[in-house]
C-alpha cells in the first residue's frame, strides 16, 4: 500500500491523532497543549490547561470540578453543559470527553466560555488556537449617572488614569469593560430612567465589567471620549429622541439650584416686622428661596422672549435636582445664541446690593472687573460660589460638553465665546443698573457652570436677599414685571 494511502487510512480510522496544538502566551513564555482528534474535533487535556492557569482540579467518577480565583466550574462526562457557581450554565460546542479514568478533554471553546471567567486576569484570543493571558490592573473609577428626561440617560466613567474602553452590545445588555484594567467603583445611588436603562450592574467578582440592561424604550447609544481629566461618556437614548437637534432655541434660561438645593433662603430676622419663626411658619408667610424665585422668573422671562419670537427653553421647569454637568449639557444640546443662569445673592458681611452679572474667567487669566458697590472687591460669598472652579459643593462636578459638532474639550468650550459673553453681560448689567439705580459692573471669575457651555453665557445675581431694598423690590409684583421687561429687552437687543 502506498504511504499516502496508508496515512489516509490511519487518519480515517484512528480516533486519536495529533492535530493543532493550543498555545498560550504569558509574558515572554509560550505554553503548549497537545491536541488529540476525537470524532473529527480537536480536544485538549484539561489538566494541562489547568496547570497553565493555576486552576485546581477535583475529579469524582464522571464529574470534574475546576476552581479558579473568580469562581468554580463543574464538568460532566459526555455533557455539553458546564455548570458555574457565579452566573448561568454555559454550553460547549462538543461534549466533555473522559478518555480514560481521570483523563479529561475539552474543545478549544472551553477556554472562551469557561476558563476566561475563572481567571483573575484577561484572556485574549489571538487566533483559533492561540491565546494571550495577562493579569488585570486595578484602577479607581468614578461612575456618574444623570437622567435627562424624557429621552436620554448619560453615564460618565472617570478613571484615575487613562484606560481603554470596549462596549459590547449583546442584545438586551451593553457590556462595558476596560481592557487589562479592572475598575474599582461604587455605582451611583441614583436610579436611571428605567424606560431607557432597566438596570446598571457591576461584576465585582470577575473582570470588573459594567452591564447596562436596556429598558423597553431604549433605542441606541452614542459614545464620547474626553480628556483633562480622562472620561468616557455614554449617552443612551429612547426611541422617540432624534439623534441631534440644533437651533431649536435662541436662549437657554437656567433657574439656579432646585430640588434638595434651595440656594439662598431669606433670613427670618431680615423680614421687616417679623421675629424668629419656624420653617413651616416662614413658608406659610411666603419666605423667599432662591430656587423658587429663579424658576418663576425664568418661566416669565421665557414666555416673554417666546412672544417676541426669540424661542427660549429652561434647563428645569419644576423643582428638581440638576447638577452642573446636566445644566451645561442641556444648554449645549440646544446650541443657543445665549445662556443665562439666574440666581439671588446673599452677603451678610457687606452692604452689597443690586444686580451683578458674571462671566467665566479661565484659570490663569486676569479678572475683568469687580462690582463697584462691594467693599474690598471680593468675589461673591454666596449665590454662584458653589459653582466656582476649584471648590467643592453638592453639585461640584467637573463638567463635560454635550455631544456637539465640532467636539471641544470641556475646558475650552466657553473660551471660544468670552468676547461675546462679555458683550452679553454688559448689555444685561447696564439695563439692570438702570432698573435698580446702581452702578455695579460685570465680574469675571472662574465658574464651573459656564466653563463647558459652548455659547455666550452669563450668570446673574438678580439681587441680594441680605439687602433690605433688594428684598422689598424682589417681592413687589410691579417691580417683577419691570425686571422681566429689563432682562428681555437686553437679550433682544443683544440677539439682533
Amino acid at each position: 500500500m502506498p504511504w499516502a494511502a496508508l496515512l489516509l487510512t490511519m487518519w480515517a480510522t484512528c480516533p486519536l491523532f495529533a492535530y493543532q496544538d493550543l498555545e498560550v502566551e504569558i509574558g515572554s513564555q509560550v505554553s503548549r497543549v497537545t491536541s488529540l482528534r476525537q470524532e473529527g474535533r480537536s480536544y485538549y487535556r484539561v489538566r494541562e490547561v489547568a496547570e497553565i492557569f493555576d486552576l485546581r482540579l477535583s475529579p469524582q467518577d464522571d464529574r470534574l470540578t475546576l476552581r479558579g480565583p473568580r469562581g468554580t466550574a463543574r464538568l460532566r462526562e459526555g455533557s455539553v453543559i458546564v455548570g458555574r457557581d457565579r452566573g448561568p450554565d454555559v454550553q460547549l460546542s462538543a461534549p466533555v470527553w473522559q478518555r480514560r479514568q481521570g483523563e479529561w478533554y475539552v474543545t478549544v471553546d472551553f477556554l472562551d466560555r469557561v476558563v476566561r471567567d475563572l481567571l483573575d486576569g484577561r484572556l485574549t484570543r489571538l487566533s483559533p488556537t492561540r491565546y494571550r493571558f495577562s493579569g488585570l490592573q486595578d484602577v479607581e473609577m468614578t461612575v456618574r449617572l444623570q437622567n435627562h428626561p424624557p429621552h436620554r440617560v448619560r453615564v460618565v466613567f472617570q478613571p484615575a488614569r487613562a484606560v481603554p474602553i470596549r462596549i459590547d452590545d449583546q442584545g438586551r445588555v451593553l457590556v462595558i469593560d476596560f481592557g487589562q484594567f479592572r475598575p474599582l467603583v461604587d455605582l451611583p445611588e441614583q436610579r436611571p430612567d428605567v424606560d431607557i436603562v432597566a438596570a446598571l450592574t457591576f461584576d465585582r467578582l470577575g473582570r470588573g465589567a459594567i452591564r447596562l440592561v436596556k429598558g423597553p424604550q431604549y433605542d441606541r447609544y452614542e459614545y464620547l471620549e474626553l480628556t483633562s481629566p480622562d472620561r468616557h461618556v455614554l449617552d443612551l437614548y429612547s426611541s422617540s429622541q432624534p439623534r441631534r437637534s440644533r437651533g431649536r432655541a435662541e436662549v437657554v434660561l437656567d433657574p439656579g439650584h432646585g430640588g434638595r438645593d434651595a440656594g439662598v433662603i431669606e433670613s427670618l430676622r431680615s423680614r421687616s416686622g417679623q421675629g424668629e419663626g419656624t420653617a413651616d411658619s416662614s413658608a406659610a408667610a411666603g419666605q423667599l428661596s432662591e430656587k423658587d424665585y429663579a424658576l418663576q422668573l425664568a418661566e416669565r422671562l421665557g414666555r416673554r422672549l417666546s412672544q417676541a419670537r426669540r424661542p427660549a427653553v429652561l434647563t428645569r421647569n419644576r423643582d428638581v435636582d440638576l447638577n452642573l454637568e446636566q445644566r451645561s449639557a442641556i444648554a449645549n444640546g440646544f446650541a443657543p445664541k445665549a445662556f443665562v443662569s439666574l440666581h439671588l445673592g446673599n452677603d451678610a458681611w457687606s452692604a452689597l446690593g443690586g444686580p451683578v452679572v458674571y462671566v467665566h474667567q479661565p484659570l490663569g487669566s486676569a479678572p475683568l472687573q469687580v462690582p463697584l458697590a462691594r467693599k474690598g472687591g471680593a468675589a461673591p460669598d454666596s449665590g454662584p460660589a458653589p459653582e466656582r472652579l476649584g471648590q467643592t459643593s453638592q453639585n461640584g462636578l467637573r463638567s463635560a460638553p454635550d455631544l456637539a459638532a465640532p467636539l471641544k474639550p470641556w475646558s475650552e468650550a466657553q473660551s471660544g465665546h468670552l468676547a461675546e459673553s462679555r458683550r452679553l453681560a454688559v448689555a444685561l448689567q447696564q439695563d439692570l443698573n438702570r432698573l435698580f439705580g446702581t452702578d455695579n459692573q460685570v465680574v469675571e471669575i472662574p465658574l464651573r457652570l459656564l466653563e463647558p457651555v459652548d455659547a455666550p453665557a452669563v450668570l446673574i445675581e438678580i439681587g441680594f436677599l441680605s439687602h433690605p431694598e433688594d428684598r422689598r423690590r424682589l417681592r413687589d409684583p410691579v417691580f417683577q414685571d419691570r425686571l422681566v421687561d429689563s432682562l428681555a429687552q437686553a437679550l433682544e437687543r443683544y440677539l439682533q
